[in-house]
């Protein structure tokens, strides 16, 4: 097969990507934090509490494809209490 040059800039994404996926993985093994909620976990901790419009805004993502009750303060085996959870930000009328 001929060469065609260098990969695309559309490659290098995919494969810093994968990449980056499996550096998290490996970080993470042996913790209770899954793999895919640690942009989350990150997020929140650097930036302090949000709600979930507010996450996915900052994260530029659908606000459907946040975690569910996995951050926002069901407990349950991924989570501990406290983790994340309800509270009236002001901007709500009672």
């Amino acid at each position: 097969m001929p060469a065609t040059g260098p990969p695309t800039i559309l490659f290098e994404v995919f494969w810093t990507q994968q990449k980056r996926k499996r550096l998290v993985e490996v970080a993470l093994e042996g913790t209770e934090l899954p793999p895919d909620d640690y942009p989350f976990y990150v997020t929140i901790g650097a930036d302090g509490p949000l709600t979930p419009t507010a996450l996915a805004e900052l994260l530029v993502m659908p606000i459907d494809s946040l975690p569910g009750s996995s951050i926002w303060g069901a407990r349950n085996d991924r989570t501990s209490e406290g983790d994340a959870g309800r509270r009236n930000n002001g901007e709500c009328a009672d």
